[in-house]
């Protein structure tokens, strides 16, 4: 759907941009390109293991001007918020260049709302 270069900044515990998780190294800034398909993302991360998010556990994204330690212009940064067990991560990517940070974004938005689509329609949801 969408790739882009760019800088994984953290993973925080999500709306505590300053609560860095150290586990598994999701507190490693790294350069890293972040892949978007249809069945999750993937953030290929240099010197740090990769970290693949089910697209079934991705709850939300958004644009913000830092989170834990990294600051940029007004909405540089794409926050992607997902669910890890019980616990609700926030985790920030840069792009390298801002035209990919619009692609990625649409595409990120898609991928959710095509998820929460498919949950509302399935039987055993609860719902």
């Amino acid at each position: 759907m969408a790739r882009a270069e760019g800088q994984y900044v953290a993973s925080t515990t999500a709306g505590d941009w300053l609560d860095r998780i150290a586990v598994h190294g999701l507190g490693i800034r790294t350069n890293a390109v972040l892949s978007v398909f249809s069945h999750g993302v993937l953030f290929d991360r240099s010197g740090a293991p990769a970290l693949y998010i089910p697209a079934a556990s991705l709850t939300g994204v958004r644009q913000e001007s830092g989170m834990a330690g990294k600051f940029v212009e007004k909405e540089g940064l794409l926050v992607l918020t997902w669910l890890l067990g019980t616990h609700e991560l926030d985790t920030g990517f840069r792009t390298r260049r801002a035209a990919d940070k619009v692609a990625l974004d649409d595409s990120l938005q898609q991928l959710i709302a095509a998820g929460h689509q498919e949950h509302s329609q399935d039987p055993h949801s609860g719902k």
